[in-house]
């Protein structure tokens, strides 16, 4: 059932969508250009409201929280947020990109944002032919009319902004089509592409290549390890000066680590500042929401928060995790893989990791159509 037919059906035909008009695409912008999901980690970013726009940040493992509109300039400027995201005729209206926090544009056009021009559908069904006609040909005529009004804003505003200093990353997505042409690793006799379409034609499927990353290590190895029949991958990239039998199986164990835990980063280095202030308030908030903690005195408050990140340290970075293995339970991830460099004579260092898992990031929402026209409609 087509769009029409839903909103239609769910509203009860007090709609009747007459035609998608365009707000243009979406775009990043912030305190420094992105050109990955890996650039967001840790970085507060303004967004819609929208559960389905919260969730893709969050999933590019940015932070988004609650910033009006009408608010934005000053939270860019101020640095209560790092960066945000729209098309660029609204943020050149509000002069964002003139922000410390907004300075830097990377066309992501991560979003293509759409607008229902809208009807009450009985009335529309209670005229003729004849009035029908004429009101679907200015729906029409209207229609191109506004499409060419947001490209010229959208071309306009561009060049506002670069003159007015700001710098732009046309945003590259991954070349797709160059790694679909590259050898299958464990058949050199055929491309990925080839390969791709030899199981789509087994299992009767159609399946689509969405993302891939590429490791290399020029002074040690990548470890990889897969679990749940291929669900989850692991790539990791280990520097080290010795490559024996017991190297190998800690990098593997390290893997077997990162499928099973799943952390989001591999030391605390890593982590910004950014988002360690924004663990602070969350935790400063429920404090305060609370009647018996929030009486305690400051030092003891800060200690209580301290307390928290350091425990939550011990979650998302990879080396100040348990060891999942540990004999006393106690021991880390760290703590590990010096325990086994120390007895293989050997300078280890876990530098990065990649974790890949089967339908991550597309996760469906239900729509609720009748809301959604009616916030189209302003109610």
């Amino acid at each position: 059932m087509e769009k029409k037919e839903v909103v239609k059906e769910k509203t009860g035909n007090n709609f009747r969508i007459m035609a998608y008009w365009s707000s243009s695409v979406r775009d990043y912008y912030g305190k420094k250009p992105v050109t990955k999901p890996e650039d967001l980690k840790g970085m507060t970013i303004r967004t819609q409201s929208s559960q389905v726009q919260q969730d893709f940040w969050k999933a590019c493992g940015a932070i988004p929280p609650s910033v009006a509109w009408g608010e934005l300039s000053q939270a860019l400027q101020q640095g209560v947020v790092a960066s945000a995201e729209n098309d660029y005729t609204s943020f050149m209206l509000k002069e964002h990109h003139k922000t410390p926090n907004g300075h830097y544009i990377s066309e992501t056009h991560h979003d293509y944002t759409t607008r229902l021009l809208l009807m009450n559908g009985a009335f529309y069904d209670g005229l003729t032919d004849e009035q029908k006609g004429w009101i679907d040909q200015a729906v029409e005529a209207c229609t191109e009319e506004e499409r060419q009004v947001v490209y010229r804003m959208f071309k306009e505003s561009k060049e506002k902004v670069i003159a007015d200093g700001a710098e732009v990353t046309n945003f590259e997505d991954v070349d797709i089509d160059a790694f679909k042409a590259e050898k299958w690793a464990l058949d050199t006799s055929m491309t990925v592409d080839e390969k791709l379409a030899a199981m789509i034609a087994k299992i009767g499927e159609n399946m689509n290549i969405r993302r891939f990353a590429q490791v290399k290590e020029e002074n040690g190895f990548v470890a990889s390890y897969t679990h749940m029949g291929g669900k989850i991958g692991v790539l990791v990239d280990v520097e080290t000066d010795v490559v024996n039998d017991a190297v190998k199986e800690m990098a593997r164990n390290v893997a077997m680590q990162i499928a099973a835990l799943k952390p989001q980063y591999t030391s605390d280095s890593e982590v910004s500042a950014e988002y360690i202030e924004h663990e602070k308030e969350i935790l400063l908030a429920q404090i305060q929401n609370d009647p018996k903690e929030s009486q305690k005195p400051e030092k003891v408050i800060q200690g209580m928060i301290q307390g928290r990140i350091n425990k939550e340290m011990k979650e998302i970075c990879l080396l100040d995790q348990v060891y999942v293995k540990a004999e006393d339970g106690k021991q880390s991830v760290a703590q590990y893989v010096a325990q086994v460099a120390k007895e293989n004579g050997a300078n280890i260092t876990v530098k990065r990791f990649v974790r890949f898992e089967t339908g991550e990031g597309m996760e469906k929402k239900e729509e609720n159509f009748a809301e959604e026209v009616a916030k189209q409609m302003g109610k």
